[in-house]
């Protein structure tokens, strides 16, 4: 069975133990600084877990936590911290995640995890016992019923436990809005990685939208298409409303200028040329004495209109 060798941890405070043990063997040297990183990480998910088990990560998961880009780059990063000692990894398959848990090497395990600059605790004979501050207590959540009812509702059997470790790290706002993501690609996902999202503390720090296993292919296309579907239907719509106002707007101008003509035509007509003139643009007055135009063309016609209604 997949992660039966997970070692039992004896420090109450492994993953602190753990990071000082990587920075006094220098182990970057030898993994590099993004496996360090890689180790941290995968150490403070397992001390999240309180050392229960292995911890599950998708590469598509680990690539943004590590900045790669592509999982060949993680896959180096990881085979170094395997083959320098500190990382045992048991591989996934098709729509199921990793194992990882940190080791030591052989030649790191004598050393203590006192830091550099740490001295031991100054002798006493105070018999009082130190005084421990209790941790704060978590925010209670006023609707975990509501979110376990729409976590259920994406078809995951255990969604009380799914929402429960997800309000120790985030609020119901963020939960809510993972849930609106694995819903935005229907069939994207199996409700699995949904519970893997939310009861992951490492990619609870990401936004929503990120850190989730790759989109089943089939799905994201069938997306794709829904969205280019919606987008071609409101530019149709908006087309659509755009030619009505439009022609509402032509109908209007016909009328006010058939109301203008009646008002105002037969005066135009009985007008003298010079008083005409007066109204024009130096533009359509050439065109009147070149004969190219009339009191009748359309557009001198509505110069003259606008302008007699203007004057009253």
């Amino acid at each position: 069975m997949r992660g039966m060798d997970y070692p039992k941890r004896s420090q109450p405070v492994f993953a602190q133990f753990f990071n000082r043990l990587m920075a006094k063997t220098c182990a970057a040297q030898t993994v590099g600084a993004d496996g360090c990183w890689l180790l941290s990480q995968i150490v403070a998910v397992e001390d999240a877990k309180r050392y229960s088990g292995p911890v599950r990560f998708f590469n598509q998961q680990l690539l943004p936590i590590l900045g790669c880009s592509s999982p060949a780059g993680l896959a180096r990063v990881r085979s170094k911290c395997i083959e320098a000692g500190w990382l045992h990894y048991e591989s996934g398959g098709k729509g199921i995640a990793g194992l990882y848990w940190v080791t030591i090497p052989d030649e790191a395990a004598s050393i203590d995890g006192t830091f550099f600059d740490e001295l031991p605790e100054p002798a006493t004979e105070s018999k009082t016992p130190p005084v421990v501050s209790e941790p704060a207590p978590l925010l209670s959540e006023p609707e975990p019923a509501a979110l376990t009812d729409l976590v259920s509702g994406c078809g995951v059997v255990m969604a009380a436990r799914a929402v429960s470790a997800a309000l120790r790290v985030v609020d119901a706002n963020y939960v809510r809005a993972v849930v609106a993501h694995f819903q935005s690609i229907p069939n994207g996902w199996a409700p699995a990685a949904l519970v893997w999202r939310l009861e992951t503390p490492a990619v609870l720090a990401l936004p929503p939208a990120e850190g989730w296993p790759e989109v089943n292919p089939t799905a994201k296309q069938r997306a794709a298409t829904e969205r280019e579907r919606d987008h071609n239907e409101t530019t149709r719509a908006a087309q659509q409303q755009l030619a009505r106002e439009t022609a509402n707007t032509k109908q209007i101008e016909r009328a006010r200028f058939e109301q203008l003509e009646l008002d105002f035509g037969a005066a135009i007509d009985a007008a003298e040329d010079s008083e005409i003139l007066i109204l024009l643009s130096p533009f359509e007055r050439e065109q009147l004495a070149r004969g190219n135009s009339t009191r009748r063309s359309p557009l001198i016609r509505r110069h003259l209109l606008e302008a007699y209604s203007n004057r009253g």
